[in-house]
């Protein structure tokens, strides 16, 4: 279940993104969390977590 929430979390992002934007920096600019740590998420290492 948490694997679908966040792949299909990522596939909205990629969908609404401009093609030339990239995911992870903009990702890194809007919830402020390092670089490795967005790549980690999207990877499903780790889930996004929203509190």
């Amino acid at each position: 279940m948490k694997d679908a929430l966040n792949n299909g979390l990522i596939k909205a992002m990629r969908e609404h993104l401009p093609e030339d934007t990239n995911l992870a920096n903009y990702i890194m600019d809007v919830i402020s969390i390092g670089k490795e740590a967005v790549y980690r998420r999207l990877r499903g290492e780790v889930p996004f977590t929203f509190l």
